[in-house]
């Protein structure tokens, strides 16, 4: 789970549905328009739902790791480094490939090397606490979401300008 996890995350291009299948149009200017407008609805539909799934597994991650840590830092620590994974993926897949694999292995350490700081009950009175930050969370994920967006169409400007164009391809 923890390499699919960091594997996702790192990629560039981490969904696969391959919606332009679904293109039928023969007229070019047609069919690139529904080429793009199906690649975005693949990355504006689906993607938010993996964001919120690297979200909320780095949220609990983290409550784990960090007990003594306000909820507001450990939701900006979240979003920070879903979105500093997520900027070197476009930068660079491997170099973003390597950045994910370290979070996990540090979260292991740290619960290896101060087990007392793994606290069941704490844990669970700490997610209580949840609820009372939903609107920070939903802020949090929304900025994370808009970041990927964001990285995406400048992506794919860049691929169409360069002609590599991943949109359109038949």
């Amino acid at each position: 789970a923890i390499g699919k996890f960091y594997q996702t995350l790192s990629k560039r291009s981490f969904i696969v549905l391959d919606l332009r299948r679904y293109n039928f149009y023969k007229h070019p200017v047609a069919k690139k328009f529904f080429a793009v407008l199906l690649y975005f609805i693949e990355y504006l539909l689906i993607m938010p739902l993996f964001v919120l799934l690297w979200f909320m597994a780095l949220l609990i991650v983290l409550v784990l790791v960090a007990p003594d840590r306000d909820f507001s830092q450990i939701l900006m620590l979240s979003a920070a480094i879903i979105t500093t994974i997520r900027v070197l993926a476009y930068y660079n897949e491997e170099v973003s490939k390597e950045t994910a694999k370290l979070f996990p292995f540090i979260a292991l350490s740290v619960f290896l090397l101060s087990p007392e700081a793994f606290n069941i009950s704490s844990f669970f009175d700490r997610i209580r606490e949840l609820p009372s930050v939903f609107g920070s969370t939903i802020l949090f994920l929304f900025l994370v979401v808009i970041f990927e967006v964001i990285l995406r169409v400048f992506y794919t400007l860049y691929e169409l300008a360069s002609g590599e164009e991943e949109v359109g391809r038949s």
